[in-house]
């Protein structure tokens, strides 16, 4: 049971968060964000910490990541106990609850109980998720793109964008709150849709992925983001190279 809660949490983590917005408050993305996070993190940490109770033994996968992070981590501390101000320091910026130390703590302990409880068959199964979101996003975006944004239609029934003050149709942001950090976004997501769409077996999963990166990279453009386009190419020429490493790495095995 809680493995089951620990996935499903990670799943909704994925999926949930870059689609929760709320007019409700000041800050309609990120603190609504943030909040979820904040909460996710605590069903997760606390399931990990009873699988571990019921086991009587550490469960803590180690990795190559682990000294540089806590690095990290000792920094952001020694940093918030010199701040001249600790609440920021400690809750990051005051209307979206990031940046400060207690996101970093979640952002760690959800690294963590990761890779220490996520097996390698429920990736694919998460990433997928991940991007269903991203289509939804996506689709989002190329849609304010030509006037329509859904967030007015939700709001308001009006089908056009008139309810940002932000030239949206310029820009899309669509649920993220900002266009380089919804390319930011997009710009992750493509490559494990690019992964997916490589070793695809049948023609309906070749067709589906290939839909989906002209869906993400079409919403990536309208974002205008020149950092994440430069973001992008340095990871595709990265991406290319290690795949036909492997690549060629495999065929020569096979050979020998």
């Amino acid at each position: 049971m809680l493995d089951k809660i620990i996935f499903y949490s990670f799943a909704a983590l994925f999926i949930l968060t870059p689609l929760l917005w709320s007019p409700l408050n000041f800050e309609l993305f990120e603190f609504n964000k943030m909040i979820l996070v904040y909460c996710l993190t605590i069903i997760i940490t606390g399931s990990w910490l009873l699988k571990i109770i019921n086991r009587q033994s550490l469960i803590l996968n180690r990795t190559p990541l682990d000294i540089p992070l806590l690095l990290f981590l000792a920094a952001n501390i020694l940093s918030t106990i010199f701040s001249i101000d600790h609440h920021t320091s400690i809750w990051g910026y005051y209307s979206r609850s990031n940046g400060g130390l207690l996101s970093l703590i979640s952002y760690l302990l959800l690294y963590f109980a990761f890779v220490s409880n996520i097996t390698k068959d429920q990736i694919p199964k998460i990433l997928k998720v991940g991007l269903l979101s991203g289509l939804l996003i996506s689709l989002w975006g190329i849609a304010e793109h030509f006037g329509v944004s859904p967030s007015c239609v939700i709001l308001h029934g009006q089908f056009n964008d008139v309810c940002w003050v932000q030239d949206v149709q310029a820009r899309v942001f669509a649920t993220l709150g900002q266009p380089n950090w919804m390319a930011s976004y997009l710009g992750m997501l493509i490559f494990p849709a690019f992964y997916f769409f490589l070793t695809a077996k049948t023609k309906r999963q070749h067709i589906t992925y290939f839909i989906s990166l002209i869906t993400f990279y079409l919403a990536f453009t309208f974002t205008f983001s020149r950092g994440a386009t430069l973001g992008l190419i340095g990871g595709l020429l990265v991406f290319l190279a290690f795949y036909f490493l492997l690549t060629h790495l495999i065929l020569y095995l096979l050979d020998g």
